[in-house]
């Protein structure tokens, strides 16, 4: 029982994001930011670079690539149907990142609460996984993210990875890469709860971390 809600659930929600991406099949990428991640995606996809962006037929170096190489990798997939197809990327982000939301709301719970849930009935159980997806898949930001070319639904996705990867080096490092290379130093966020925690479990090294952490927070807001 409790596999078939989850899975009816996602597909709800699956199917409703689908087709609001399908409603915005025509319309233009007039938004400003949107316009400009669409101009970046053509002239890669012209070139056939898909890691380095081009503006004008100029590298262009304001953000990393993979906002701008995931559209010009769907505009040529699909040159027919450009907005629909580096739109539905969005959406396709949009549902992985709430997938990790769920999985991340099921561990934490679980971890915390595992006496309380051993009470509770297994669709119970469930809704309480779900509440955070809930919460999210009905904001108004999000809603507009999964139909609209940006960068916050593939950084919102690197982060919850990150500790969703929990103690796996590997996992932690794909994350802050694809976090990085998605919206620059905004990608390693995440590490600053890694940070802390060390310095709060480790005290003796606690000043040392200190001095080395927080100029290196200093540059990275200057």
């Amino acid at each position: 029982m409790k596999i078939a809600l989850r899975h009816i659930i996602f597909a709800f929600i699956i199917a409703g994001l689908c087709v609001r991406t399908f409603q915005h099949r025509e319309a233009l990428f007039n938004d400003w930011d949107e316009g400009i991640y669409a101009k970046v995606a053509d002239d890669m996809a012209e070139r056939n670079s898909f890691l380095l962006p081009y503006f004008n037929e100029k590298p262009y170096f304001d953000k990393p690539p993979v906002t701008h190489g995931t559209a010009a990798i769907a505009f040529k997939l699909f040159p027919h149907h450009r907005e629909l197809a580096s739109r539905g990327m969005m959406t396709l982000a949009g549902i992985a990142l709430l997938g990790v939301t769920y999985l991340l709301s099921r561990r934490i719970t679980q971890f915390f609460f595992a006496q309380k849930l051993s009470t509770l009935s297994e669709w119970q159980q469930e809704l309480i996984f779900f509440s955070p997806v809930f919460a999210t898949a009905l904001t108004p930001v999000f809603l507009d993210r999964a139909v609209r070319l940006n960068t916050d639904s593939i950084l919102a996705l690197s982060w919850l990875t990150y500790f969703l990867a929990g103690s796996s080096f590997k996992g932690k490092l794909v994350s802050v890469v694809v976090g990085t290379w998605t919206k620059s130093i905004a990608g390693f966020y995440p590490m600053v709860f890694d940070v802390f925690s060390f310095a709060f479990s480790k005290q003796k090294r606690s000043s040392y971390l200190c001095i080395l952490v927080f100029p290196l927070l200093h540059l990275a807001g200057s």
